[in-house]
């Protein structure tokens, strides 16, 4: 009867070792895309990719005591526009003197004209109902004034009160930049969507042109969540 005898195991071992030992341990391990973004380079999402670098959704309510006051930056962007022509806003004798005061009347449909217009804008922006999904971003103002931009860049025709305008969307880090363009082409307004820490407050930053003025202005708005 032949008789079969077990070998021994530790060549097998000590050829182990010496293969592991040439290859080293780097091909016996999985890359960490942490450390190593192009191990996972396919599942990488661009900041104009379908997830946004943060989420606006929700509906936001102006935070007036940390925003900016509307009225004192319209009666400031005013009297800059009636210095401009000259004389003022017609205050003290004789409504501002010189050729370019004005008549009373004229500096009273002045006031009017723009008590309207800071009584629009309070409405407009005492609220922000955001939808945001993806590139897809909709703006709803407390005008009930909905406005439809994607955050890809890409050109959209907006309603404005000025008439209509070119809109587009583009982010810059986790800040969306928003630009609006009359129809001559001139940029009107440029707005910045920042979220602070913790997701609670949206913080608007607006850089507008006047309304026949090469003057602009910037206001921060700081809206809060509402839960």
């Amino acid at each position: 009867m032949k008789v079969v005898q077990n070998r021994p195991t530790y060549p097998t071992a000590l050829f182990t070792l010496i293969i592991c030992a040439m290859i080293g341990p780097a091909a016996l391990t999985m890359e960490d895309p942490a450390t190593n973004p192009d191990a996972l380079a396919t599942d990488t999402i661009t900041e104009t990719g379908m997830d946004p670098p943060v989420n606006f959704t929700g509906h936001w309510v102006l935070n007036t005591r940390e925003s900016d006051d509307f009225a004192e930056i319209m009666d400031e962007a005013m009297s800059a526009g009636q210095a401009g022509r000259g004389g003022g806003m017609g205050r003290g004798n004789g409504g501002g003197g010189g050729k370019g005061g004005g008549s009373p009347s004229g500096d009273e449909e002045r006031q009017v004209r723009a008590q309207q217009k800071l009584a629009r804008i309070q409405v407009e922006y005492s609220r922000l109902d955001i939808f945001h999904d993806g590139i897809e971003l909709n703006v709803t103002n407390g005008l009930d004034i909905s406005r439809l931009l994607f955050t890809d860049g890409r050109q959209m025709n907006i309603w404005t009160q000025q008439g209509e305008a070119s809109a587009t969307a583009t982010w810059q880090g986790r800040t969306l930049i928003v630009s609006w363009k009359t129809s001559q082409d001139t940029l009107s307004r440029i707005r910045h969507y920042t979220l602070a820490e913790g997701g609670q407050q949206l913080i608007l930053t607006e850089n507008r042109r006047l309304p026949g003025q090469d003057k602009t202005v910037n206001i921060k708005m700081v809206f809060d969540l509402e839960k």
